[in-house]
């Protein structure tokens, strides 16, 4: 009986001791792409909603939470930080308690009023307001990018974040401007998780670090275009799936690497002539879309209550390319090229999005 249990414990200790090996190898693997960075992310498409001609009932995901969630989701934000119940900091990284919360919400402005009776003089007063919660329209995040060099699948650990306020004021037309919306703190993601709930089953968003499109931050170029390099390599040899884009939703029809090649890499013949007499020469130049992508994910996001640390889960990304009017260089928008998929995909109203194989 005693030789019985000593093989059944050594047995069990093999198989923790390989499920540790492969957790380790697992990690080994792991390839970074950035340590720490920065770039910001809306959660309130109300830049939709105000131009544009679309419902915005239907692209509710992108740039966007479900306005009960997001507005739940602020709500306890603000509460826990001013409680102290969370670890928060300014944007120079200074530890703040619960004492000195008001400040980071606050701001005061000097406003120039007249007094009611004569002779109407003017005056200056200070008016000191808080920010409004609903004005909390985009969130800052600070993380760490690693992909599966197997898979391409990239893995995002959220460092920390910052809500970002915008303010509203009118143009000459009485018609609403929205500022560009500004961190006010910086929430700590660094304690062990103790509950999850879900803040959003999907949602979409752009990141940029090339050009002139408020690039993220800390997000090497050159790591990032040796992760694109391999993504379409294995693309084009299908050992990822490729589903081809659709506008206004993802698409689930997949098209092969030779077709997604063929689609993407094209080949023009030119004729010229130089010298004296002149001499006629074709020349084939070569149009492939490069390494220079700015990423498009498809996520779904979770938080802890307690701690208000925020997950991600990255279940879809799109390469895409920055498109500019070649007169002025005026930023004309994205051109997306085709979605990799790793997780579930959740449409709007009717569940999880059914991949069509080859």
């Amino acid at each position: 009986m005693k030789l019985r249990m000593v093989c059944i414990m050594a047995g069990l200790a093999a198989l923790l001791a390989v499920g540790c090996d492969s957790a380790k190898d697992s990690a080994k693997e792991s390839v970074i792409i950035a340590k720490e960075v920065e770039y910001d992310v809306f959660i309130s498409n109300y830049r939709f909603a105000s131009y544009s001609a679309l419902d915005p009932g239907e692209i509710w995901d992108r740039e966007n939470i479900e306005a009960p969630y997001r507005k739940e989701f602020i709500r306890m934000l603000f509460e826990k930080a001013a409680s102290g119940a969370i670890k928060i900091t300014d944007l120079q990284g200074n530890a703040v308690d619960s004492a000195g919360f008001p400040a980071l919400i606050s701001k005061s402005d000097t406003q120039r009023m007249t007094r009611p009776y004569p002779p109407y003089d003017e005056f200056d007063t200070v008016v000191n307001t808080s920010v409004e919660k609903r004005l909390i329209v985009a969130l800052r995040f600070r993380e760490e990018w690693t992909y599966d060099p197997h898979t391409m699948a990239i893995s995002k650990k959220v460092l920390a974040y910052a809500p970002m306020a915008t303010t509203v004021s009118f143009d000459d037309r009485y018609r609403e401007v929205y500022s560009y919306p500004k961190p006010l703190f910086w929430v700590i993601c660094d304690g062990e998780k103790n509950r999850e709930e879900i803040l959003t089953r999907r949602i979409i968003y752009s990141t940029a670090y090339t050009g002139d499109i408020t690039p993220a931050s800390n997000l090497d170029s050159l790591q990032a275009n040796t992760y694109w390099k391999r993504f379409f390599e294995l693309a084009y040899s299908d050992s990822i799936a490729a589903y081809t884009y659709a506008e206004g939703d993802m698409n689930n029809l997949q098209i092969s690497g030779a077709d997604l090649y063929a689609e993407l890499n094209s080949s023009d013949t030119i004729r010229f002539s130089s010298g004296e007499p002149p001499v006629t020469k074709d020349t084939v130049v070569k149009n492939s879309p490069g390494v220079d992508f700015d990423f498009r994910f498809c996520e779904e996001w979770s938080f802890d209550p307690n701690t208000m640390a925020i997950y991600k889960k990255v279940n879809g990304l799109c390469p895409l390319v920055q498109e500019w009017t070649a007169d002025t260089r005026e930023f004309r928008g994205y051109r997306p090229l085709f979605w990799v998929y790793w997780g579930d995909v959740w449409v709007p109203y009717q569940g999880k999005l059914k991949l069509k194989k080859l």
